[in-house]
Order: structure tokens, then C-alpha cells, then sequence
């Protein structure tokens, strides 16, 4: 079996979004019979990695870097110490720089190794093999890699958003909030605390609220999210989702940040209100919003009173069934959850 590393990271100050979306594609390079391992810089990220896949019902093989030598020697090493057929790399950290480095050490040193990557911000021209990058309008004269996986076809989500969405219900019930795997500006707070005080619409306070932790929710976080919602029979909390998509189809709307959570929710076929809270969040936000797929709202950065912004645009929703349905339509037209298997079979052929 021909083994592909995947070098990615996930901590509290990036997120858990690229170890979710490495792991969607690991799952399915696993079920094609290829050996995967992942390597992290830190245990932080190899606890994030367990604690994911744990929740999948999952492992992988893991590998951590020695933080004291210098990255790119470190992985042609690995190549060298153990036959590996490509590189899959998944990380902001990686420069122009950084890929033309990796690419020449390897040609040198293992030249069978193939070098792939998922690219969001379209900022330079990384020297791969292969290149993903799932936004809705990729510009692909940017790229010059030989294969190149564009377009929300290949959005790397979990089996189970290949499904197909429940009914839309003529008034709204049940919202979602999710966002993704931390929550530095505490909006899942200020959407709970505003969602449900005495000056707010009643077909918002009606609402049966879906909350998702993160994975990296800082324990004292959590704490007051329980707090505040321990006597509200309207909200639950969850933790540690095993079945994503079904909690997501339980659901009439979403408000959730950009990134993986937001493809996921297309996929589910989930309205949703999104907003931003980083740069890389942006582009997707702003084009799926353009494809009529979701509602892009607001950047947390750069707004006051977000949360009873963003739930004003909810109470639009609640009773617009015929919008909804359109939001859900479109948003299945762009993402049917099958990129992972889609990345998955390209990456295992670029290595035949």
C-alpha cells in the first residue's frame, strides 16, 4: 500500500478546520486502500487530531515535528527514513518560499515523491503536483500545478453529508448555531444572551436553538455557555457531534461562521446566515453569497451588536419558506458532499 502524509496543523488559534477537511480526505484515501499518517508541529494538534477522530469513531497514524530543526529537512527526511508516494499539505504557515524549498529537497532526495495541497487564499503559485482549492470562482490561470481540483465539487467533507435534504417547513423551528472550532469574539454567547431577552421578536424567541461547541472551546467558555442556557428548555448544547449531518437536517436555519461548517451546511441544504472572522473566511463567505447560497452578514472584526444583527436577518427567514427552499437549491447545486471521494481518487491517481 502506497503511504501519503498529510501535514496539517489545528490548535486554538487556527481553528480545527484543516484537520476536519484532512481527515474527510484521509477517511477516504483509508477506504481506498492507501496508507495515510498525518504530521502535526505540536501535540496540540495530535491531541485535536485524536479527539476528532475519536468522535468519528476514527484513528489515524501520527507523527509530531521536532520544533528545535527546521521543518522542510525534517519531512525529506520522513521520505527518505520511509518510502512515501506524496505530501498532502494543508496550512496557512506554508509560503511561496516554503513549497519551492520542499519541491526541490524532494527532487533531489526522493524524486517519486509527489507534493499536493489545498489552497484557500489564492495568494501565490505553490510549486505541487496537484492543487484543490474549493472556493465557488477559482481563477485558474493563478495556478500552474498539472492537476488541479477547483470548484466547491471538491468542498472535502464527511460521508455523511452525501445525503439528500429533509423537507424545508413552511416556519422555522429549529436553528443551528455553530462557530466551527473556537469562538474568539464569544458570539455563540451574545447570539444566546440576545436570542432570548424580552426585547426580542417572538418568532425568534420561539426558536429551539441547536448550539455546537467547538473543539477548542476553552473549558471556562464552556462553563458559562452551560450557565447561561442550564434553565432554558429552548436551547441544547452539543459536544463532540459523531453525526453532523443529521443534527444539521434537524434543522430549519443556521447561523454559522465560514470555513468547513459553512460547506457542510450547504451540503445539508441548511438557510443559512454566516458570517466571518478571519481573512480566509471571506472570499467563500462573499461567493457563496453571490451563488444565492447563503447570506453573508457581517465580519465580527469590524462590527458592534453583532449577534442581534445577524438574528434581525434571522427573523426574516423564519416565515420566508420560498426563500429558504431557493438558499437550500442553490446550495446543493454547488456542494453535494461527495469532494472528498472526488480529491481522494485524483490524489491515488497522480501517485499510480
Amino acid at each position: 500500500m502506497k503511504l501519503i502524509r498529510i501535514r496539517t496543523d489545528g490548535n486554538r488559534t487556527i481553528a480545527s478546520g484543516h484537520m476536519r477537511r484532512c481527515m474527510s480526505i484521509a477517511g477516504e484515501l483509508k477506504r481506498l486502500g492507501a496508507t495515510v499518517e498525518f504530521v502535526v508541529k505540536d501535540g496540540e494538534s495530535a491531541a485535536l487530531l485524536a479527539q476528532l477522530a475519536g468522535a468519528d469513531g476514527a484513528s489515524y497514524s501520527c507523527r509530531c515535528l521536532n520544533s528545535e530543526e527546521e521543518e522542510i529537512a525534517q519531512m525529506v527526511r520522513l521520505a527518505e527514513e520511509t518510502p512515501t508516494a506524496l505530501f498532502l499539505m494543508d496550512s496557512y504557515a506554508f509560503d511561496a518560499d516554503y513549497y519551492a524549498r520542499l519541491h526541490y529537497m524532494l527532487g533531489k532526495t526522493s524524486p517519486e515523491t509527489k507534493t499536493a495541497c489545498i489552497d484557500d487564499l489564492a495568494a501565490f503559485d505553490p510549486a505541487v503536483d496537484l492543487l484543490i482549492h474549493y472556493g465557488p470562482a477559482p481563477d485558474s490561470s493563478l495556478y500552474s500545478a498539472p492537476v488541479k481540483l477547483l470548484g466547491p465539487a471538491y468542498a472535502p467533507l464527511r460521508p455523511q453529508f452525501a445525503l439528500r435534504p429533509l423537507p424545508l417547513r413552511p416556519t422555522a423551528r429549529r436553528l443551528l448555531v455553530s462557530t466551527g472550532g473556537t469562538d474568539p469574539f464569544m458570539i455563540l454567547r451574545d447570539i444566546l444572551l440576545e436570542l432570548y431577552n424580552d426585547q426580542v421578536s417572538r418568532s425568534i424567541s420561539d426558536l429551539h436553538c441547536e448550539a455546537v461547541l467547538g473543539a477548542m472551546y476553552a473549558p471556562e467558555y464552556k462553563e458559562e455557555l452551560l450557565r447561561i442556557t442550564r434553565d432554558n428548555p429552548l436551547v441544547t448544547l452539543h459536544e463532540n457531534v459523531s453525526d453532523m449531518a443529521v443534527l444539521m437536517q434537524g434543522c430549519d436555519l443556521a447561523v454559522s461562521a465560514g470555513g468547513t461548517t459553512l460547506y457542510e451546511l450547504c451540503a445539508a441544504g441548511v438557510p443559512t446566515v454566516t458570517y466571518t472572522m478571519a481573512d480566509n473566511q471571506c472570499p467563500f463567505a462573499k461567493e457563496l453569497h453571490k451563488a444565492g447560497a447563503v447570506w453573508y452578514e457581517l465580519d465580527l472584526r469590524n462590527e458592534e451588536q453583532a449577534a442581534k444583527k445577524l438574528l434581525t436577518r434571522v427573523s426574516e427567514f423564519v416565515h420566508d419558506q420560498a426563500l429558504r427552499r431557493r438558499m437550500s437549491n442553490s446550495a446543493r447545486i454547488l456542494v453535494d458532499g461527495k469532494g472528498a471521494v472526488r480529491i481522494a481518487e485524483a490524489l491515488l491517481e497522480c501517485i499510480a
